[in-house]
């Protein structure tokens, strides 16, 4: 298997970066990792002629060396083969279970099929959300939770929209009600010269709410009338609270020059000290954040010479 030049990778993306393709990707990216809430909830679907192997290998690699587990696809196949192992037998079927908190995604190179666009509406009805990369199927992309047209948000072109439901948690809202959370990435410079100007970062605030509620109500018709009370936090809102460097939500962003690259915890000259959290694991995030305290613990053991071993019954 050929490796990958990360100087064409480079190269590449200077050639997209006048384009809004880097930015529909990323938009792309956060909707289907926000929309996964659990490992095999990201249900990968092709059509009966080409199944979508190679995104699922890319997936799989991505969720195993990030961390992250609802990147980790089902791969749903039309006819399975019968010897075909348990992971690699699953049948459009499991589309049919689709619930809120999974995803699916549906990859057509040709026209899909009216089974699929079936059970991808019958999805979306249960709360599942639908995503789609395809060359032009207007059918498969007016069941896909896309915009049909881009809306800029604070800057930002954005293509999609991520909704969670909490309604899982009963600690957020009184008995009866819940709470509902859409947000996308923006920048620190766009938020800077309105921190100094209360009533421009209010109606700023007040104008993204409104854009949102809107889009939202688009995919779940009624929606904005049961609205009881509308929060939105800025990136000044993380740095308030947090602390957190320009409101950053996570860590160190991925390029092709780092890749995944964990970055050092300790530092030349101060001893007996170790650093954990998103700041040394490219991606951030809370299971790479968690990740590095389990690595750290291992690091401390090898200085201090004593044998590291997990305790599987702790807890």
């Amino acid at each position: 298997m050929s490796t990958m030049d990360a100087s064409r990778v480079l190269l590449l993306r200077e050639l997209l970066a006048s384009t809004s393709w880097v930015e529909r990707t990323r938009g792309f990216a956060r909707t289907m990792r926000s929309s996964t809430h659990d490992p095999g909830g990201l249900l990968l679907v092709g059509t009966p002629d080409e199944e979508p192997w190679h995104l699922a290998a890319h997936l799989d690699d991505e969720s195993r060396l990030t961390g992250i587990g609802q990147l980790k696809p089902t791969l749903v196949r039309y006819q399975p083969p019968a010897d075909a192992p348990p992971h690699l037998s699953v049948t459009l079927q499991r589309l049919e279970a689709a619930r809120r908190g999974e995803t699916v995604l549906v990859v057509a190179e040709t026209q899909a099929p009216e089974g699929l666009l079936q059970r991808a509406w019958d999805a979306r009805r249960t709360g599942a959300t639908v995503l789609a990369l395809d060359t032009g199927d207007h059918e498969l992309e007016s069941v896909a939770h896309e915009l049909e047209e881009p809306v800029e948000i604070a800057g930002r072109r954005q293509s999609y929209v991520a909704v969670k439901n909490y309604c899982y948690d009963p600690s957020l809202a009184p008995p009866g009600k819940s709470v509902v959370g859409s947000g996308t990435s923006t920048d620190w410079p766009y938020w800077e010269p309105l921190i100094a100007d209360r009533p421009a970062y209010e109606a700023e605030k007040e104008k993204i709410a409104t854009l949102y509620r809107e889009q939202i109500e688009r995919f779940y018709p009624g929606f904005a009338a049961t609205i009881e009370m509308t929060d939105v936090a800025t990136p000044w809102t993380f740095a308030r609270y947090t602390g957190n460097w320009k409101g950053s939500m996570e860590g160190w962003l991925y390029t092709p020059a780092t890749g995944i690259k964990q970055l050092p915890c300790v530092l030349p000259g101060l001893g007996s000290f170790y650093m954990v959290g998103q700041w040394i694991s490219p991606g951030g995030g809370l299971p790479a954040g968690l990740m590095t305290g389990r690595n750290v613990s291992k690091r401390i053991a090898r200085d201090a010479g004593i044998r590291w071993k997990l305790d599987q019954g702790a807890g």
